[in-house]
């Protein structure tokens, strides 16, 4: 191969190679593919594409291959059984060329060789697969999701009129929409708060985390992405967070002391010494 400067010293090599092999009973050539074989790439907006540009050598190495044979041969005169070994290793890096010769040749594929590639082809339409992501719920495609690009509360809403109920991103938007839509006034409308960040629901505010479409880190291998219930799952986990819980206490606590000091029109409540 080193000697091969053009595509006839290629076949001139190969030939004289596969004559020497042919005058063995067992033999084993390995090729590495890569080196042989040369690709021609196109990229276009929509994808990239491969092709073969000495279609000649690709062609005369694939049917070599084809050849290949490990078998015994039918007893001769005395009884004697010889044993076939034509074997052929090639080494191949490029992916799209590995398969376009494991598909050419017809080469049968292990069990183990079958489960990944179904594995991979699995991983790639549902890479390719638009669904909602259970962090800011909006759609995304997992094959195209980055950094930067989900927006999202780790933590679950409460109106602090009513504490003890931990409400979801969508059952707080129920709850806004109707006051909205009852024209409540604004002492009447639900104090509906983040316990993340104790940031008002409904502001224009940006979420108080950043990170990438998908699951949290915590449920990448607890909770699967094809299952109807991911998001609440999701939702539920973040009805645990510890810190949010933490805030939200704590929160509570100094408005609770700040509201007793309050009177009913909102002025602070004196006592009969200081009303004197």
């Amino acid at each position: 191969k080193q000697n091969a400067f053009d595509e006839n010293q290629i076949f001139e090599l190969l030939t004289t190679t596969f004559l020497e092999c042919n005058e063995y009973n067992r033999s084993m050539l390995i090729f590495d593919i890569d080196s042989l074989i040369m690709l021609n790439k196109s990229d276009s907006e929509m994808s990239t594409s491969k092709s073969i540009s000495n279609i000649r050598v690709y062609q005369f190495i694939r049917e070599k291959c084809k050849t290949s044979i490990v078998e015994e041969t039918e007893p001769n005169e005395k009884g004697i059984v010889t044993k076939i070994e034509k074997w052929i290793v090639m080494i191949v890096k490029d992916p799209w060329l590995k398969n376009t010769l494991v598909d050419d040749i017809e080469f049968r594929k292990s069990s183990a060789q079958v489960l990944i590639d179904d594995t991979d082809e699995k991983k790639r339409i549902d890479g390719e697969t638009s669904r909602k992501c259970p962090k800011c719920l909006r759609n995304y495609t997992p094959k195209e999701a980055r950094d930067g690009s989900c927006y999202y509360h780790p933590g679950f809403v409460v109106d602090i009129d009513h504490p003890n109920e931990q409400l979801t991103s969508e059952k707080a938007q129920a709850i806004l929409q109707c006051a909205l839509l009852q024209k409540l006034s604004e002492q009447e409308m639900p104090k509906l708060l983040w316990a993340c960040c104790l940031r008002r629901y409904g502001e224009s505010i940006q979420p108080c985390e950043t990170g990438k479409c998908g699951l949290p880190k915590e449920l990448e291998d607890k909770v699967q992405m094809n299952n109807d219930d991911y998001i609440n799952l999701v939702q539920e986990h973040f009805k645990k967070n510890a810190t949010a819980k933490k805030n939200l206490d704590e929160f509570l606590r100094k408005y609770r002391q700040t509201a007793t000091k309050k009177g009913p029109t909102g002025t602070s409540v004196q006592s009969s010494t200081e009303r004197k």
